[in-house]
This record gives C-alpha cells, sequence and structure tokens, in this order.
C-alpha cells in the first residue's frame, strides 16, 4: 500500500479500514479534467498547455509533480521556481491512472503507474514522457505493462533499464523467476517494453504460511540494487522484521538480504560517500514503537548501526531524501478520535549518532504527501485530512534549504501532490 497509516493499537479490521480510507483520501473533491486536448497518449498532448519546453533553461528549476485523489485520473503538474516566483502548470497529459510515482532521468519523465487496489483506473504500467518535446511538451514516447495486478511500488533507471519493484508479483502467473517464484523485481528494457531479467526472494522471507515480499522503495549503490522488501502478510500486519534485497544489476542475481530491526521498511536513502542506508519504518500498524523508526545500516558490514525508535523521534517517519551532508525526513502524527494527521519536516546529518542530532526544518503543519530535495530549494506537498474535512487544501510549497523560509506563494493543484520528482 502506498498510503502509511500511523502506528497505534488497533485491530486488524480497524487498520484495514482505516487503510482503505486513508487510500482513497476520504475524498469530497472533484477533479476537473487536465488541461490540453484528449488524444491518444502514445502522441503526446496539442498545445494546449501553458507549460513552455524553453521556460525550463538552467535559470528556472523545474520539477515535476504526480497530484491525485485516489479515486479519479490522477494530474501532472510542471512546478517552475525563477528569482523567488513560483510558477505550477498543468501539463495537459490525460488518461492517467489514480496513483503513480513519478522519475525524471536524463530529461525525460517516468510515470509508473501503481495497480488499482479499489478503483479500476490505474493499469499497471511504466509510461515514459518527454515533457521538453519541442513540438508537442508531453509526448508519450513509449508506455509498456509491468503485468496486469502487480502494483509496481518504485523504479530505478539506468541507462535503457528500468528496475521495477512489484508489490503483488504473484497476480500475473507469468511472472516469476526461473525457480518459478513470484518476481518481487523486474528489469525492463525502456526501449522496447521487454523484461529480461526477473528477479523472487521468495526464498528469504519468513516461511510463515503467507509469504509477500512486499517490495518498496529502492535505489543502487555501487552496482547493487537494494530493495526494501515489507514482508507484510496478506492482512498488511508484519510478523517479521523487514529485509532489504540486494541484486547485483550488472551480473543480473540476488546475492542476498540484510535483515533490519524495524518492521515495515517504507523509505529507503543513502550517503553520499556510499557507506550507509537510511531506512525508516512504519512498524505493523499496531503502533508498536519498538519496530518503528529511523534505521541506518552500515553497506560493508550488511548490519545496522543505529536504531533510533517512534518513541524518540515524536512522531513515525514517511519520507527519507538525501541531500549534501544531511537528510531530510517528514515525521507524521495522527489523532485517531477525528483522524487527522499532521506531518513536519526534520533534518540530520549523515553521520547520525543519536537522535539529539535531528533538528526542526518546518514545524508540525498538515499532513505531507511527499518532498523533494534540490538545492537551493525544499518542496513540499501539503493537504488536510480530518473527519471533518476529508480531504482538501492540496497545497505545495517550496522553501529554502539554508533560510528555512518559504520562497514565493504557495501553490495550489486541484489535488494532493503525491510525488515529486526533479533534476
Amino acid at each position: 500500500m502506498s498510503i502509511r497509516s500511523p502506528k497505534k493499537t488497533v485491530c486488524v479490521a480497524l487498520f484495514i479500514c482505516l487503510s482503505v480510507c486513508f487510500l482513497l483520501s476520504c475524498g469530497s473533491i472533484s477533479v476537473e479534467p487536465a488541461k490540453g486536448v484528449a488524444v491518444d497518449p502514445s502522441i503526446g498532448i496539442e498545445d494546449e498547455t501553458d507549460f513552455d519546453p524553453e521556460d525550463s533553461a538552467e535559470d528556472r528549476q523545474t520539477v515535476f509533480v504526480f497530484a491525485t485523489d485516489y479515486q479519479s485520473s490522477g494530474q501532472l503538474y510542471a512546478a517552475q521556481i525563477e528569482d523567488g516566483v513560483t510558477v505550477l502548470t498543468n501539463s495537459g497529459v490525460t488518461l492517467l491512472g489514480t496513483e503513480a510515482t513519478v522519475r525524471l532521468h536524463e530529461g525525460l519523465l517516468y510515470v509508473l503507474h501503481a495497480g488499482a487496489m479499489f478503483n479500476s483506473v490505474s493499469s499497471d504500467n511504466l509510461q515514459i514522457i518527454d515533457p521538453y518535446d519541442p513540438q508537442h511538451p508531453f509526448k508519450t514516447l513509449n508506455q509498456f505493462s509491468t503485468g496486469n495486478g502487480t502494483n509496481p511500488r518504485d523504479c530505478i533507471i539506468e541507462g535503457n533499464r528500468a528496475f521495477i519493484s512489484l508489490y503483488n508479483p504473484g497476480s500475473d502467473p507469468d511472472n516469476i523467476d526461473s525457480n518459478g517464484d513470484p518476481a518481487d523485481v523486474i528489469e525492463m528494457n525502456t526501449n522496447t517494453g521487454e523484461i529480461p531479467h526477473r528477479y523472487s526472494f521468495a526464498a528469504y522471507l519468513n516461511d510463515d504460511g503467507d509469504q509477500n515480499g512486499s517490495a518498496y522503495k529502492m535505489l543502487i549503490v555501487n552496482n547493487t540494487l537494494y530493495v526494501l522488501l515489507q514482508d507484510l502478510q496478506s492482512t498488511f500486519t508484519a510478523n517479521s522484521n523487514g529485509l532489504v534485497g540486494m541484486i547485483d544489476v550488472n551480473e543480473h542475481h540476488i546475492t542476498g538480504t540484510i535483515k533490519m530491526q524495524g518492521r515495515n521498511p517504507s523509505a529507503l536513502a543513502a550517503s553520499d560517500d556510499m557507506t550507509r542506508l537510511f531506512v525508516s519504518h512504519t512498524a505493523d500498524y499496531s503502533f508498536n514503537t519498538s519496530y518503528g523508526g529511523i534505521e541506518v545500516i552500515n553497506i560493508e558490514a550488511q548490519t545496522t548501526e543505529l536504531f533510533i525508535h517512534d518513541s524518540g523521534l515524536g512522531g513515525y517517519v514517511e519520507y527519507l531524501k538525501p541531500s549534501g551532508d544531511k537528510i531530510f525526513a517528514v515525521l507524521a502524527r495522527y489523532d485517531i478520535s477525528s483522524f487527522t494527521f499532521e506531518s513536519k519536516i526534520v533534518s540530520f546529518p549523515q553521520d547520525l549518532s543519536d537522535s539529539s542530532a535531528i533538528t526542526t526544518f518546518q514545524d508540525y503543519a498538515t499532513d505531507i504527501r511527499d518532498i523533494h530535495v534540490h538545492p537551493p530549494y525544499l518542496w513540499a506537498s501539503y493537504r488536510v485530512i480530518s473527519t471533518s474535512e476529508g480531504d482538501a487544501n492540496p497545497a505545495i510549497k517550496v522553501f529554502n534549504i539554508e533560510t528555512k523560509e518559504q520562497v514565493g506563494e504557495t501553490l495550489t493543484p486541484i489535488v494532493a501532490g503525491v510525488s515529486i520528482t526533479g533534476e
């Protein structure tokens, strides 16, 4: 699942109920059609969008935002900043799924459409878009299936290869490795859509009779692909600790796993010197602070150096983004009586040794759906979610990393931005 419930003691039935509500965003927002002409996505859009590729010159910083209410077709925005002025433009791309992760790599935008858990709009595929095409901005170059129902969660692009993690790998009977096990990670050729390699971690999962790798976030360090394995049961509960799977991307084989102290890993970052991995855990949705928090792993030793529990953080951790000598993170808290979520942004040095080094960058405000760090700015997407207001007031704010002050006006997409990318 992409939206994390906070951790407090609840029964499994309540967790499932809250997760469904949260995933569907408790939505009362209606989504306006995206600007642009609804045409075949294989040929892009007509020139009805306000986005000008020439505006993406070096003196501007451009990021891309996928926004959604998890019920209707998503919106794809281009956000630009220059001289303290921020501009948000609807790209006009149509026929998007309800949930997606966006990645920008060498000038191309990779939109990974997640599988539809509670509706039928998303379609389990990787869409490759050229946002800077001078004739047809945001033209779709290719769109390839990851397998029906596989519910892809993250993608890492390297050359013409896309490594894609699959949350429900067993949904596609053709998605099996050489041993006949469901592949948690696939390697796709981004030119042809061919999948030459499939990787299953079935042999490393907890042998509890309900094995689900639940592959999630990934990154590559020194030719090794690290992938978070939540190893959840079908009820989305965790009865074992999370794993970091390792794949040699040059030799095309699994090299092993690292067993962590935390449960249900949800975010992953690496230090600039490539010696440490930082992992956030949202525990087992039972608010057990013994298993949720920030875990620091020594890459060479493949062991945990440090684990700071939720109880020492004042909230549960949702996102981790590296920048310079710091790691930025989002801490969230939850009021079960009003179903209200609040988030704050913190930072800590990459040589983190205890919780005293964690400092507040932006204090608690409304729920944060994603952050993107691109010096000198940090981008954050907010929304209000509570019993009284549903899912409302989507906003994107840009902060100067050094001064912590907001830059320009608050941007207001139609629905909340859930994935932000840029270079």
